[in-house]
């Protein structure tokens, strides 16, 4: 008889976390830097906006982009996610999880993503 001691090498896994997200320049804004040998996904997102508007798009990596360009006015919020079902996905592994933006206004807020990856 067999016993297998810890995780097969092939087994996958999960990591969950929040990052905290303040980004204020225009073009590509890194919020998860690439991690090799996995892929994330984005169950919540929070974004807040200051006094003047932003267009934002989101992106894996630096050329895929997951959403359109989504104009913000000032003092809105996107509030988006439950938590447990995905909403954004990297379709690749060793890709950021990036926010553009198309002015120099801060944006604020948090994701709440999880690390899929082999073992």
């Amino acid at each position: 008889m067999m016993t297998a001691i810890g995780p097969a090498p092939w087994q996958s896994f999960e990591e969950s976390f929040t990052v905290a997200i303040s980004v204020s320049a225009i073009g590509d804004n890194t919020v998860r830097a690439a991690v090799a040998d996995r892929r994330w996904v984005v169950t919540k997102l929070v974004l807040i906006f200051g006094a003047t508007g932003n267009t934002v798009t989101l992106k894996s990596g630096a050329g895929t982009n997951l959403s359109g360009a989504m104009p913000f006015p000032a003092n809105s919020v996107l509030d988006t996610g439950d938590g447990d079902h995905i909403i954004l996905r990297a379709d690749n592994v060793n890709q950021a999880f990036v926010i553009n933006l198309t002015a120099n206004v801060l944006v604020t807020g948090w994701a709440q993503l999880k690390e899929i990856g082999q073992r």
